[in-house]
């Protein structure tokens, strides 16, 4: 076997390795400690390796339902049809409320405890974001619905609610009720939100691997700032992958 020939198997194989939704073009996941992307969605963090998570099934029957609508016809209304079955099976497994018509969200989300994540469906959700449980994305007092950048982390029991505009690489913290716009990089907490800014990197917030499973425990992201900072001191949370 020659070399070159050997090398292009072994290309091919990584490739097929990523799996990530029919029709989407591939996309290498980013390296271990950097930041993921607020554009370039990786369809890695959607990938299933096993039958049993929940999340990422959810999100699947959604995406092949916007596909299946694309594609149209016979075809597509049969593809539809299962995809409908099995939202309603993945919503009720998830306890999440994501309609099956909400198709601006960007590719990666990550909801590592689906439990009672209520997302209106005209909400933009750019590309690699991450929510925890019982957040709420939708209707307010403003007018419209929220329009969240890439790579935006949502505490959980979070609230955004209206028109508002979070940017990119923007923190939400636990239970805060976001009814005004969030910049880009800032942290808001509190109940109404207050916006904060701080350094675009902080290790402390940031593991090594972005890659936060069902059943994981949960990142310092989803506790108030002081706790976090206790937390850090304390080596809590040191290993992100270990389980309750």
């Amino acid at each position: 076997m020659s070399a070159q020939f050997e090398s292009e198997l072994l290309a091919e194989a990584e490739r097929d390795r990523i799996l990530q939704p029919t029709g989407q073009a591939s996309v290498v996941a980013p390296p271990v400690g950097a930041r993921p992307s607020a554009s370039d969605p990786d369809w890695s963090r959607e990938s299933c390796e096993k039958w049993w998570q929940p999340s990422r099934r959810l999100l699947q029957a959604v995406r092949e339902y916007s596909r299946a609508k694309e594609v149209g016809g016979a075809l597509g209304w049969l593809r539809s049809k299962v995809a409908v079955a099995r939202h309603r099976f993945w919503s009720v497994a998830t306890g999440a409320d994501i309609p099956i018509n909400t198709d601006k969200i960007g590719g990666g989300l990550l909801l590592p405890h689906p439990n009672g994540v209520v997302i209106h469906p005209d909400v933009e959700i750019g590309p690699n974001c991450l929510i925890f449980q019982q957040v709420t994305i939708g209707t307010g007092s403003r007018p419209g619905v929220p329009r969240i950048g890439g790579h935006v982390d949502i505490g959980a029991g979070a609230k955004i609610l209206g028109g508002v505009v979070i940017g990119d690489h923007a923190r939400i913290g636990a239970n805060a009720v976001v009814t005004s716009d969030v910049p880009a990089g800032a942290v808001a907490t509190g109940i109404p939100a207050v916006v904060k800014h701080q350094a675009d990197h902080d290790p402390l917030e940031y593991p090594p691997e972005d890659r936060i499973e069902e059943g994981d425990t949960l990142p310092q992201l989803a506790l108030p700032a002081s706790l976090r900072v206790l937390a850090g001191r304390a080596g809590l949370g040191a290993n992100p992958r270990s389980r309750h």
